[in-house]
């Protein structure tokens, strides 16, 4: 055997059945591990992860299912060793985790006090991105001292005490899409239930920079919430113009991710008036996302407006020039 796959753990009674669940879960659980797979490079035995042709393997199925490998710094191991690796913990930590991830129980399970929901009617491959999202929400932190409120105040926003820590948290450095940086994560709340559905995740460098955006969970009929509703309502694709917009004076404000996700913003009974934050250059993505939203909300009775940037591309541009 490889040495790189020769681990020992202390003994538990629930050890083997957990260790069972993970093998038989093993795409389930590399999904939930590292995020979206490498499709071009993956097949029905084995799942790659990260760019180019993915340095990371995870067997699904066969006599090594549920074994993984990194070719990058020659780690490996079982799915017990891959859950340490990707998050930084010891083994009583990841059988906690492993329990979480499959659904398990074990003597040393934990509880968390913040989760996503997660629907009994979903697919296997979108669950496995909602219980992603969902341990990368329950393990990131208060972001105020961090890179993220950094990253904001170059954009020359603030993080309202009311937003740290239950709208926008720090994740620090982690494996993710095939590159380990730290993020500013940004949580999704379903338009009508209001239950957690998933998370942004912004990468950083060590600088404060913005590096890549990623989406994982059921964010299409989400927003990142700035508030409650009221009769009045505003939206925005990204977290930093709508964050903008709250500047501005547009409160309560929601970021509902992209220009799709505005033509099909729902009408929520009670609001009287709408307003939707411009964007541009974008071959009139927004403007036509715009047009849709008032048909759709044509029958409400709400007044709608379009809040256009007046320098740049979008109101963050207006709010730092």
């Amino acid at each position: 055997m490889n040495k790189h796959f020769h681990y020992s753990y202390p003994p538990d009674d629930n050890l083997d059945d957990l260790r069972r669940l993970l093998r038989d879960n093993a795409a389930m659980v590399a999904r939930t591990l590292l995020g979206p797979e490498n499709r071009k490079h993956s097949t029905r035995r084995q799942l790659r992860f990260g760019r180019d042709k993915g340095s990371l393997s995870v067997e699904i199925a066969g006599r090594n299912a549920g074994t993984w490998f990194d070719w990058a710094d020659s780690q490996g191991g079982d799915l017990f060793r891959l859950i340490e690796y990707v998050r930084g913990c010891n083994f009583s930590e990841a059988k906690c985790i492993a329990a979480e991830i499959t659904g398990a129980t074990t003597s040393t399970a934990r509880p968390s006090r913040s989760r996503l929901i997660y629907p009994r009617k979903i697919e296997r491959a979108d669950l496995g991105t909602l219980k992603y999202g969902g341990m990368i929400w329950q393990q990131s932190v208060d972001p105020r001292g961090t890179i993220a409120e950094e990253y904001l105040r170059s954009r020359g926003l603030e993080i309202a005490d009311d937003i740290a820590g239950s709208v926008i948290r720090y994740h620090p450095p982690f494996y993710c899409a095939g590159r380990t940086a730290a993020a500013m994560i940004a949580l999704f709340r379903d338009i009508k239930t209001n239950e957690a559905c998933g998370v942004s995740v912004t990468f950083l460098t060590k600088d404060a920079k913005k590096l890549d955006r990623r989406f994982f969970g059921k964010v299409g009929n989400g927003a990142i919430k700035f508030g409650d509703v009221t009769n009045t309502l505003s939206i925005g694709e990204g977290i930093e113009s709508t964050l903008s917009g709250m500047a501005m004076g547009y409160s309560p404000s929601w970021a509902v991710g992209s220009a799709g996700s505005i033509a099909r913003f729902p009408v929520i009974e009670g609001i009287t008036t709408l307003k939707i934050f411009g964007e541009k250059n974008d071959n009139g993505a927004n403007a036509n996302a715009i047009k849709e939203l008032v048909k759709r909300w044509k029958n409400s009775g709400a007044d709608i407006y379009a809040i256009e940037p007046k320098n740049g591309n979008d109101l963050n541009d207006t709010l730092i020039v």
